[in-house]
Parts: structure tokens; sequence; C-alpha cells
């Protein structure tokens, strides 16, 4: 997922009995209107683990992840004007749980963990591009070396 997906994500995106999160195209939740990048929406597997956690948590209504909780930096008091304001930067807590794990690694570079692993696994470069909300073409130019050439898979096994 992108940033502001991660951002702007609620719960009704998130359907336990197919395993996947579906980013809708268009969204408006308390006053904020939003649109992803590639202007439509998509849906995105869910893993085991990942599921397994979301099992656990209280599905509710509106946005997941809450800027207005206390201690939390909140960048816009009203609904974006600006279209790629955040309404909440959520790195420095991701960075903060990943450390008190030992995990070296941050978001970005999860994002790239993701579509690289699914490249190396055979998945086709635009089933991969429309996941992670790029176009062929990017997505070519960034991952093109991760694709498993004719012959590669033969010194896996």
């Amino acid at each position: 997922m992108r940033k502001d997906e991660i951002i702007m994500a609620c719960w009704g995106w998130f359907h336990m009995d197919t395993h996947t999160i579906s980013i809708p195209d268009v969204q408006n939740v308390d006053g904020w209107k939003w649109t992803p990048k590639t202007k439509s929406g998509r849906n995105i597997p869910i893993s085991k683990d990942f599921h397994s956690f979301l099992s656990t948590q209280t599905f509710s209504q509106g946005f997941i992840l809450h800027p207005e909780a206390k201690g939390r930096k909140r960048y816009a008091k009203t609904p974006r004007k600006h279209p790629r304001r955040y309404r909440w930067d959520f790195r420095r807590p991701l960075q903060d749980y990943l450390e008190s794990q030992n995990v070296v690694c941050n978001a970005h570079a999860m994002r790239h963990s993701f579509a690289s692993n699914l490249l190396r696994g055979g998945t086709r470069i635009g089933v991969v591009a429309k996941m992670i909300g790029d176009s062929i073409s990017t997505t070519e130019k960034i991952y093109a070396n991760f694709r498993p050439r004719k012959g590669d898979l033969d010194h896996v096994f």
C-alpha cells in the first residue's frame, strides 16, 4: 500500500472472508475526501500472517489510524486543501515499533520487499504494478531485475 492509502485506510476496506483489502477509487470519511494516486481502486491480497493478526482486532467505523489520539502529530486540523497533505504521519510510530522488535526496516523498504518477493516468485509484473498502485512502466523500471529469467528457477531447485 502507498503511504496515503495507509493513512486513509478504513476498516471497511478489509474483507476477512475473501482475504483482501479493497482500496476504493474515491472515499469521503468525516469530511476527508480522498482518491488514490492512481485514481482507481484495486484489491490487495492479505497474507495468512496478517489475516491472523487482523482476526485479533476489533473492527469499527472510520479510519484505522486516529490522528486525534493523544501524543500523535496531526498535520491538518481540517480536511486537506492540498491534494497530497496527509491526515497523519505514521512513520515515527511505525519506526519506533520496528526498533522495539529489533527489525531494521522502514515502510518504504517493506513496500519494495513486497513487490520484489512477488516478482521473484513469478507473479506477472502487471499484477504487481496493480497491487502496489504503480503503472507497469514504473514497476518495470524499478523491479525489472527481480523478474525471473528463463532458466533462473532451475538454479533454485
